[in-house]
Parts: structure tokens; sequence; C-alpha cells
């Protein structure tokens, strides 16, 4: 065989070996978790709510939903600010288990297998059995947890308070490494290849290696960072206190653009076809070029912020707000098709799974539409 075409039939296999490697990452079907896949693109393969959506059923906790719901398997876990994790049936909302932690829960589920994950402000990790409730291990940090854990390569991934990123085995809970950063971990990690990504307080997104915890590369924006990542390609995607939204290439971190908002960016951008969105606390959500940095629309709610990161479905985009509504939005225009209205403010983000939608309030309410 000819050397030159040996050297291009071996780039091809590596070409096709990683877009494999990166469907079969995007479409675990083994796990369920917060933004809807590892590279919390905030993307759900199921059918859009194009109408004005009817509600399903209701369950009321007893303090505020700020967590997401995770749906696996027709039951739907998510925590609550009373202190306790709850399963319920997706079909009906009736309490299948639920479990009492020392802490607010605003850490959303990873189901990987037979257990779910999740941390507490308690300040320790907790594995679930998924149909029962029970404990199978619990592993205690330095400070509360707010981040949301992924499940990669064996272990567990989440953000701590403390200033770490824990990897977690995850049969067992024992430690595998720590990334000590310079402040609070409120970001919830994302993967992708063999790169955990994942923003601080201290105002740095950070590239580490999933399997040594080994950093990689570091970008340091001018505001403390509360979003979590999302990826698309050789893109990730991240919001900043410094009311930024940044594109970087993952594999350098080199700033690709920045996208000036109204306000700060808390909420976690979505990633679909060619296009970002994300909410601000100026209380609109805009959408942005994925190529260039340029907006394409922007929605303003009605007031308070929107904390909320969006969710995309076919052609909409569903994001709820602290003025105690959940959106849907055109995604090509930003025009309104509707709004549901809850008792409170909305920072959860919707879960979209065949055709039915999940999110919770501070009303105290995870709802689900359809």
């Amino acid at each position: 065989m000819h050397p030159i075409l040996s050297k291009n039939m071996r780039l091809l296999l590596i070409a096709i070996t990683l877009l494999w490697s990166s469907s079969c990452q995007r479409n675990d079907s083994s796990q369920k978790l917060f933004r809807g896949n590892i590279q919390r693109t905030g993307v759900y393969l199921s059918q859009p709510i194009h109408h004005e959506p009817a509600l399903i059923w209701k369950f009321v906790t007893q303090g505020p939903v700020e967590a997401s719901p995770t749906v696996f398997a027709n039951a739907v876990f998510f925590g609550s600010l009373d202190s306790c994790f709850y399963c319920v049936d997706a079909r009906n909302g009736t309490l299948l288990w639920k479990f009492k932690t020392e802490g607010f829960v605003i850490s959303s589920a990873c189901v990987y297998k037979h257990i779910v994950y999740f941390g507490s402000r308690d300040s320790a990790v907790y594995a679930l059995d998924k149909a029962t409730g029970s404990l199978i291990w619990r592993f205690k940090t330095g400070n509360e947890i707010n981040s949301s854990p992924i499940a990669a390569q064996g272990n567990l991934y989440i953000g701590s308070m403390d200033s770490c990123l824990y990897a977690l085995d995850l049969m067992t809970g024992r430690m595998r490494w720590q990334f000590k950063s310079g402040a609070g971990v409120f970001s919830s990690p994302a993967l992708s290849g063999s790169v955990i990504f994942f923003g601080s307080i201290d105002g740095n997104v950070y590239a580490l290696d999933a399997e040594t915890g080994s950093e990689r590369w570091r970008f340091r924006t001018n505001g403390a960072i509360y979003s979590s990542p999302a990826i698309e390609g050789d893109v990730l995607c991240i919001g900043s206190e410094d009311m930024h939204l940044y594109a970087l290439d993952v594999r350098s971190g080199k700033e690709m653009w920045k996208f000036k908002t109204g306000g700060i960016v808390f909420s976690s951008p979505a990633i679909a076809d060619g296009t970002v969105y994300v909410g601000n606390l100026d209380s609109s959500v805009y959408a942005i070029d994925l190529s260039h940095g340029r907006q394409k629309w922007k929605f303003r709610t009605l007031d308070w912020g929107v904390n909320s990161s969006p969710a995309i479905v076919g052609n909409t985009v569903c994001v709820g707000s602290k003025d105690s509504f959940l959106y849907a939005l055109d995604n090509r225009t930003g025009i309104l098709i509707w709004k549901f209205k809850t008792g409170d403010w909305v920072f959860s983000s919707p879960s979209v799974v065949e055709g039915i939608l999940f999110f919770g309030s501070a009303d105290g309410s995870v709802y689900a539409l359809r």
C-alpha cells in the first residue's frame, strides 16, 4: 500500500473512532443526569410541547425545589430544601421512597445503572439504591455540595464548596483523587473524551485528566463561576459573574470569543444546532451563534432574573425564571410559544422525557406537564 494512503487511512480510522466514542458518550442510555448528557449540552431527545401544556401531576415537598429532576425508567429523582431526596412515579407523581439528609439538596441527581448519586449541603455525597432508596455509601467532603455529579470511567465526579473536585469510585465511594481549586466549586463537571471540565468560584475554568486529576489547562475569567460548562465538538461554553459568556477551545483553553450580557451569567448554557442558549440575571434568555459569538435573539422574562438553565427539545427552548413562570420559546426566533405559572421562583432546570416536561419550583413542588 502506498505510504500516503496508509497514513490517510490511519487518520480516517482515528477520526471514526473518536466520533464513535463521542456518540457513545452522548447517548449513554445507562446514565441520566443534569443537562441531559455528560457534555451538559441541555439537549433532550423527546417530542416538544408546542401547545399550552396540561398539568399531569404535581408533587409537593416541604421546601423549595431548586434541583433539576432526573428521570430514569418511569421514576423521577430530585432533592428539596426540606433536606430530603425523593423518588416519585413519573406517570402519576406517587411517592415511591424518600431519603433524609442533614442539609438542603440542590444538587441534581445522576442515575447510573442501579444507583442514584447526589450531593447535599450537609457536605456529603450519597449513593442510594434507585429502587429502594437504601444507602449504599456516603462520602464526606469538607463543605456543602451544590454541584451535580457525573459518572464515567468507573468514577463519580463532583465538586464541593471546600474548593475541590473529587473523583470517587462508583461502587464503593473510595476517593480516587481530588483536585483543589482556589475557591468553592458550585459548577457541575462536564466530560469530553478523557478530560473533565468545571468552573470554580475562583474565576477559573479547569480542564483535568479524568483518570489522574492532573491539570491540562486553566482559563481565567474576571468573576466567580457558578455556571456549568457545555461542550459541543471542540467548543466549551460557560458563563461568569463578570457578565460574559465564554467560548473556549477544549484542547487548549484558548478563548475563541466572549459575549457581553446585561447581568451575571449564573445559568448553564445549552448548545444545539450551532446556537448557544443561556439565561441571565438581567431577566433575559439569549441565543448566541456558536461560531462567532453574535447575538441571534433575546427574550426578556417579566423580572428578577433567569438562574434556570435552558433545555432544548426539538425546536423549543424551555427555561424557568424568578418571575415564577416556566417559558417555552421558539429556538429560531425567541418568540414565546407558551408559559406556565407556578407559585414561586423557578431555579430548577427542566428535564423532558417522552413528551413530558418535569421541573421544580421554589413553591415546594415538582411539576409534570404535557
